[in-house]
């Protein structure tokens, strides 16, 4: 078989069970968890406005990032950046889980505010607490408001068999240990010298930088529902890019990236180094090839590319969103033009019999490699599993957060990003293969078909993060 891994309770209640089994591991951390059960409990049984609903529901996350990172030019600093920031996002439902203020976009609303909201890296607790306070207040104001217009919203319309707007689930408590730490400047500065100095002596490349970042996100979770975690990632981040020109003047560029938990996690300086090389070898040598203005036919994806083309284009629509109510008549048209086809394909075939997709977010390594798509706990508070989405080419599950579909009604504990469904460590799985050589026969036999002496093979397709990242703008396809 192969496998390709694509990297891709009552408040009462709720206060009880923290207080008895979480202990902060700071008092800088137990005077804001303080702040944020008091003015959940405030928020609970005292927030209201005149003949409006009361709160049913509170969420608050504090997030706090460490970064740092620096660029290097042919062995040379370039330039350096340290932050450290922490924000609070806050949740408040009214109405009922049958039908509260989400899953609603108001094109009627004013600017109220909202968003994120930043909290003091030292502080008293009233400091503290009055953030906390105005954030759930400006987001209780806002839920009132939603909840009113999409009342007025579904009256005029005939939808009659909506799901639910919020799922019930136990609760799940999570108190993880601070287990990653960003590197300092000087040790992130002489990893990215070294790796800057593998273009030295390439007179044919035009620009070349070398970047090192390290980043640790402590993410704090707790609701009124009774889930709570204390979680704490990290990403370290290695790149090299490259740019040149072919001999009729286009600017071509491309570059290779490394990831990692922590950047103890990353290759050896050596392999990496050794990988920017090729990568420059290659883009020179792209200056001088024929230029493929236009192509019909049979196209080969190998190595990184074949994980790549399935990562942009499977992920997608392996999560499952309800349909979202709007004020806008004409809104539902639009948004059905861009539904996940998956949803309505549960149970029928949407991949060739030997293929099976499983997500699973428990695992932590692969064939001896850390997984970045390894966590605990989700967005919303709820615990990770593995979830088998497609087996022998059947579509047998999506993932779901904690806003019902009419096919799913619990949360696979897949809320990510800002809170919709998607994969951690996605894998797929074919029963049947063909070797590197049968696969190339295969492509020259239907190039045959097509009238070619020749067909494509592509081997790499840029990471959408690394088009971000890279200062040179590489094509989608890279050199290669």
């Amino acid at each position: 078989m192969n496998r390709i891994s694509v990297g891709v309770a009552t408040l009462v209640l709720a206060s009880a069970t923290l207080a008895g089994n979480v202990h902060a591991q700071s008092e800088e951390e137990d005077t804001l968890l303080r702040s944020l059960q008091d003015e959940m409990d405030r928020a609970l049984n005292e927030l209201r406005l005149d003949l409006e609903p009361p709160p049913y529901f509170v969420a608050y996350t504090v997030s706090e990032t460490k970064s740092k990172s620096v660029t290097y030019v042919l062995g040379a600093h370039n330039g350096s950046n340290e932050s450290r920031g922490r924000f609070l996002s806050v949740v408040v439902r009214v109405g009922s889980p049958e039908l509260d203020n989400t899953n609603f976009v108001n094109f009627g609303a004013g600017f109220i505010g909202g968003g994120s909201n930043r909290v003091p890296l030292t502080g008293s607790y009233d400091e503290m607490r009055r953030v906390i306070w105005l954030a759930t207040d400006v987001a209780y104001k806002r839920a009132v408001s939603d909840l009113a217009a999409k009342k007025s919203a579904l009256e005029q319309q005939t939808e009659s068999d909506r799901p639910n707007d919020f799922s019930e689930e136990e609760p799940f408590m999570y108190l993880g240990e601070d287990t990653y730490e960003t590197l300092g400047i000087q040790d992130l500065s002489e990893i990215a010298r070294v790796l800057s100095s593998t273009f030295q002596g390439m007179p044919d490349l035009h620009a070349s930088v070398a970047r090192l970042s390290s980043i640790t996100n402590k993410r704090l979770y707790l609701d009124s529902d009774g889930n709570f975690h204390s979680y704490q990632n990290g990403l370290c981040t290695a790149s090299m890019y490259a740019k040149t020109q072919t001999l009729d003047g286009a600017g071509i560029s491309d570059g290779v990236s490394y990831y990692g938990r922590s950047c103890d996690d990353l290759p050896d300086i050596d392999s990496m180094r050794d990988s920017g090389q090729e990568m420059a070898v290659r883009l020179v040598a792209s200056r001088s090839a024929e230029a493929l203005d236009n192509y019909n036919g049979p196209v080969l994806l190998a190595d990184q590319a074949a994980a790549e083309f399935l990562s942009q284009n499977l992920i997608g629509r392996l999560g499952a969103t309800p349909s979202r109510t709007s004020s806008n008549p004409n809104y539902a048209a639009r948004q059905r033009n861009f539904a996940n086809p998956f949803l309505d394909r549960v149970n029928a075939r949407v991949f060739p019999r030997f293929l099976t997709v499983i997500n699973d977010p428990t695992l932590t390594e692969f064939e001896g490699k850390a997984l970045l798509g390894h966590y605990v706990v989700d967005n919303q508070g709820m615990p990770s599993r593995r979830v088998e989405l497609i087996s022998n080419g059947m579509l047998r599950a999506l993932l779901t957060s904690r806003s019902p579909t009419k096919s799913f009604d619990k949360s696979t504990g897949s809320s990510r990003g800002f809170g919709t469904p998607s994969p951690g460590n996605l894998f797929i799985e074919a029963k049947e293969g063909m070797s590197d050589e049968e696969l190339n026969d295969e492509l020259l036999t239907l190039a045959d078909e097509y009238g070619l002496e020749y067909g494509l093979v592509l081997r790499k397709i840029m990471n959408p993060r690394d088009a971000q990242l890279d200062p040179f703008g590489s094509s989608p396809f890279q050199s290669g």
